[in-house]
């Protein structure tokens, strides 16, 4: 799973204690991610030389490669307030040695079979409250669900860029610091992004709620990644 990236901040610290979101390599030079990952405390996109890759490791602490920055590019249409085209990407100053994952194609969404999630985000309990984030990666599969399902839970809910996955009981799930991760299916032996992890409704691992994830196959959101990926 060396495609699994890890967001970190250049702040002081372990890469454990900077970590805040996750990503996923879709080129030698690209990592797929979220947009409002991308967002600093007063809204604005945060620089580049802000911003640090790792990849190539399941332990945050051990392992696998940093990369740094060299371009933020936004999905020109996210919508912060609505997470509309929650999508961005990071170009990476230099390759990594890893296979990518490839994206799904144009109005790919593999509703009714299960996505693979995977991160290092909150692993708290909803009844107790507590936050507990692990050092090792963590991963789950998850059905992805249809937009009828989703959409009169969800006012923000727009299946032409979004999809939205989950058990009935709430658990696994995805939660804080997952954001940006993948929602991905193996297909002929090779990984498919369908999906960025981008928040939840009402929150994490609930019963009867789910996530949301910008729609990689959408054919808003997929006209931009060609243009900016060349596939």
């Amino acid at each position: 799973m060396n495609w699994v990236a890890s967001i970190l901040n250049t702040s002081e610290g372990s890469r454990y204690e900077r970590q805040f979101c996750g990503g996923s390599l879709v080129s030698s030079r690209w990592v797929l991610t979220a947009a409002h990952c991308l967002l600093d405390e007063e809204g604005e996109v945060r620089a580049a030389s802000e911003v640090r890759v790792l990849l190539g490791t399941k332990n945050l602490n051990r392992g696998g490669r940093i990369r740094s920055v060299s371009s933020v590019r936004m999905f020109p249409g996210y919508d912060a307030a609505s997470s509309y085209g929650d999508m961005a990407l990071l170009r990476l100053r230099s390759t990594v040695p890893y296979k990518p994952a490839r994206l799904v194609g144009e109005g790919t969404h593999f509703v009714g079979r299960n996505g693979y999630i995977a991160g290092w985000g909150d692993l708290r309990s909803i009844e107790s409250g507590s936050s507990s984030f692990p050092v090792m990666m963590r991963s789950a599969f998850m059905p992805i669900i249809s937009d009828e399902f989703c959409s009169p839970h969800d006012e923000d809910f727009d299946g032409s860029v979004m999809l939205c996955a989950g058990h009935e009981d709430g658990s696994p799930d995805t939660c804080g610091g997952d954001s940006g991760g993948p929602l991905a299916r193996k297909v002929d032996g090779r990984w498919r992004l369908a999906g960025v992890t981008s928040y939840g409704v009402p929150g994490c691992g609930s019963v009867g709620t789910y996530g949301v994830y910008a729609w990689v196959g959408s054919p808003v959101l997929r006209n931009w990644l060609r243009e900016q990926v060349g596939y």
